[in-house]
């Protein structure tokens, strides 16, 4: 009898775990960039004022006696986050020849504001929009066997809301999602942002409620054209290096201190496939 000889199938990409590999975050590199991003906004959103003060309305904000609109959006992150559970929510992912799946608990987390603090947990990412910038993301590692061209897609959904009880003419939010790559060196090979929203002015009934996949997330658009989809993430592997890949969500509110204005921004992806191919750029 004849035994056929077996052939060692390698994966052209995989993740990377190792005690090395996950103690050599780029979280410092992505906070500081983040908080220069962030700081920006606000200061260009907090010398916005168009309208005199006096056009808006007194409509009753229903808190509790004594209790602030901030603290009552923290008591809100807070219980969103006591809610926070370790099983996955089953998912359909097709699986095709060259994709690896990343699936939670991821290794790092980032949260600034009043976003939650483990989205590495379950790749599960709450924001609360307060008077300030605020974020929310998590990050994995993957390396690869061969110069290959990567995609990489969150599976999973996305959503936010906001509504004000009353009319604040001069209050501004906005907010976001993003993703940043760092090589095995520490620097940013990708950076993009899709800003989803961008409101100036609020009165009753006039909020914003969005539920879609993550895969669909794309910009809005200030012409005639559709916006930009901000996944997959898209760029080139060295083979035998290291990548950091980070997924966040992002907002920024101003003048919304003490109103009735509320927004919720989440995000949940259990799951990243990322899809190798032969490499764009020959290095």
């Amino acid at each position: 009898m004849t035994l056929a000889p077996t052939r060692e199938i390698t994966r052209p990409i995989s993740r990377a775990t190792s005690e090395d590999v996950v103690r050599d975050t780029s979280l410092k590199k992505l906070q500081q960039s983040l908080a220069e991003f962030g700081n920006a906004r606000l200061a260009e959103m907090r010398g916005h004022r168009r309208y005199p003060t006096d056009l808006e309305s007194g409509v009753s904000t229903g808190l509790a006696d004594g209790e602030t609109m901030e603290e009552f959006k923290r008591d809100v992150l807070d219980g969103l986050t006591n809610r926070l559970r370790p099983e996955l929510t089953p998912l359909r992912v097709d699986i095709h020849p060259g994709t690896q799946v990343v699936a939670a608990p991821y290794e790092h987390s980032w949260q600034t504001g009043f976003g939650q603090p483990w989205a590495h947990f379950d790749g599960r990412m709450t924001l609360v929009g307060g008077d300030e910038f605020s974020g929310a993301g998590f990050s994995f590692f993957i390396t690869a066997s061969a110069d290959v061209s990567v995609a990489v897609t969150p599976q999973g959904t996305y959503g936010h809301q906001f509504t004000d009880l009353q009319i604040h003419p001069n209050l501004l939010t906005t907010g976001g999602a993003g993703s940043k790559v760092y090589d095995s060196g520490g620097t940013t090979i990708v950076d993009t942002k899709a800003t989803l929203w961008n409101r100036v002015g609020m009165s009753p009934g006039t909020g914003e409620s969005v539920n879609i996949a993550m895969a669909d997330i794309t910009a809005i658009s200030g012409g005639p054209f559709p916006g930009q989809r901000l996944f997959p993430v898209l760029f080139d592997m060295r083979q035998g290096d290291t990548y950091e890949v980070w997924i966040y969500l992002w907002n920024a509110c101003a003048n919304t201190a003490g109103t009735p204005f509320f927004c919720t921004q989440s995000g949940r992806a259990p799951v990243v496939t990322v899809d190798a191919g032969p490499p764009i750029i020959v290095h």
